[in-house]
């Protein structure tokens, strides 16, 4: 008896390659671009920056070395000290080495494991944030109006009394975030919703630079809301140099950056006091406790006496 086989075999959309030799860098590189841009509709906007970001790093260090070189534990582990060699720190490298990994595995899953001798964990950092006795030293010593130095200095100024507002939050606030006394955004990492009590130093600072920033933004730091990443870099690198100049000046830390302002407002917020609910909520994490879960939303009026709780311990420390 003659015996048929009438199975088929069905494949839908776009035939995969199957990848079962060692690529080399440069074949990694392009195949890991192609899957950020079909990932990019599927996963989180953050994890495309981050995906972006870890390449645009590697394609640099590519360009110095041979990039037909084999994707090899050797590789990766001279692309770390590389990493070290530019003064990048180990935690940012290994956020880096995370993301080529996650894409290495999806486009290269049968292929071995080049990042088996690379550093891919978390070393506890200290806690960057200023005392009241710091920070006040900071506020006292403000630079002349008019100079390069001062919009920075009043940016730091806005993030911390704003409960924290994260730099890429704050340099695209426009007039049209502002609600009679407070200030309402999204955060970009998380998209959640985020409430800040407009203080009368907040608009003392945005009426300074009224009719100096461009569509419509409350500061003149981006040209637009939209600019793209490179542009974006390029500003906050801007910021972090002249914090590092204020500081050195000022006799503060000399590590002093972005975040170091939303630090501090959470570190004087806990001390002076507020719940760590209420400190979770202004800095718009996600990652609440459990039993946070079921506690109501803090009112916009409460949240207002928080802001002016932690801007008076800083004035209480100024001697006002």
């Amino acid at each position: 008896m003659v015996m048929f086989d009438f199975s088929l075999s069905f494949s839908f959309g776009k035939k995969q390659k199957d990848h079962t030799e060692t690529p080399s860098v440069g074949q990694f590189l392009l195949s890991a671009n192609d899957a950020v841009t079909t990932l990019s509709g599927n996963v989180s906007k953050s994890t495309v920056i981050n995906y972006n970001t870890a390449l645009r790093s590697f394609s640099i260090f590519c360009s110095e070395h041979d990039d037909s070189a084999p994707m090899t534990a050797d590789t990766m582990s001279a692309y770390q000290e590389w990493l070290a060699g530019k003064g990048v720190r180990r935690n940012t490298s290994s956020c880096y080495i995370r993301s080529l990994r996650s894409l290495y595995r999806r486009t290269y899953p049968d292929t071995g494991n080049p990042f088996a001798d690379v550093f891919t964990g978390n070393e506890r950092t200290r806690k960057r944030a200023l005392s009241a006795e710091m920070m006040a030293r900071f506020v006292n010593n403000a630079p002349c109006l008019g100079t390069p130095l001062r919009l920075w200095y009043d940016v730091f100024i806005f993030s911390f009394l704003g409960l924290g507002i994260p730099f890429a939050d704050l340099a695209r606030l426009s007039h049209d975030n502002i609600a009679g006394d407070t200030i309402v955004y999204r955060r970009r990492k998380t998209s959640q919703r985020i409430s800040v009590p407009l203080l009368p130093e907040m608009r003392e600072i945005i009426q300074r630079y009224s009719g100096c920033s461009p569509c419509g933004l409350l500061f003149p730091i981006l040209p637009s809301s939209d600019c793209g990443w490179q542009t974006y870099h390029n500003c906050i690198t801007r910021y972090n140099r002249a914090l590092h100049r204020l500081s050195v000046a000022m006799g503060l830390p000399d590590d002093i950056t972005s975040y170091v302002a939303r630090h501090t407002w959470a570190s004087l917020a806990n001390t002076s006091g507020v719940s760590l609910h209420h400190i979770s909520q202004a800095l718009g994490h996600t990652n609440i406790k459990t039993t946070e879960i079921y506690l109501a939303r803090i009112p916009d009026d409460e949240m207002m006496r928080n802001s002016i709780t932690v801007a008076n311990a800083v004035a209480d420390a100024m001697g006002r």
